[in-house]
């Protein structure tokens, strides 16, 4: 393209539509740019005393665990109301522990691996309905909270799971399931 005369002329291979495209494209880039410009300054810009931030409820969110593997259940960074949950105790009214229990089954025996993994998945399926019919969006094991920076309550389900897991709380872990 040269300039010529005060205007621009074509010159070369390119039509009058090419060089509207290339124009309609470069206006649509930089309208894009201003529009994520504007929404960075609006990210930025200092909050409105009193106005909420996004994520921020009634003392913040997240508690903080000594290892991932202590979450039982959700996501403890992102918890508005954790929960604890003595594991042992909740594992030894299932059925299956208590069958490994009264027959004397060998740990490290085939037997005993398939009991513990059957009692092992009843108490996540029974613990997932207790926390979630309690309003509980995180499950960690009793003693795995390191910090809880924002005052959260933490409430202990262990009766509430072990009562469904034996039958008097109403949730489907009184179905034993185990041969016996």
């Amino acid at each position: 393209m040269r300039l010529q005369d005060g205007g621009l002329r074509e010159s070369g291979r390119r039509s009058g539509k090419t060089i509207g495209r290339h124009c309609i494209a470069g206006l649509a880039t930089i309208a894009l740019l201003v529009a994520l410009q504007e929404s960075a300054a609006a990210r930025a810009a200092p909050v409105e005393q009193g106005a909420r931030q996004p994520g921020a409820q009634d003392g913040g969110v997240g508690i903080k665990v000594k290892s991932r593997k202590a979450v039982l259940f959700g996501n403890a960074k992102k918890s508005r109301t954790p929960a604890t949950l003595d594991s042992a105790k909740a594992l030894e009214a299932t059925a299956e522990v208590r069958k490994i229990r009264d027959e004397n089954i060998p740990k490290g025996s085939a037997q005993y691996s398939i009991l513990m993994h059957k009692a092992r998945r009843r108490l996540s399926k029974v613990l997932k309905k207790v926390a979630l019919a309690e309003g509980r969006d995180c499950v960690v094991k009793k003693g795995a909270i390191r910090s809880n920076p924002n005052g959260l309550k933490v409430v202990d389900l262990t009766d509430s799971v072990v009562d469904a897991l034996s039958g008097k709380g109403g949730a489907d872990g009184g179905e034993s399931g185990v041969d016996g």
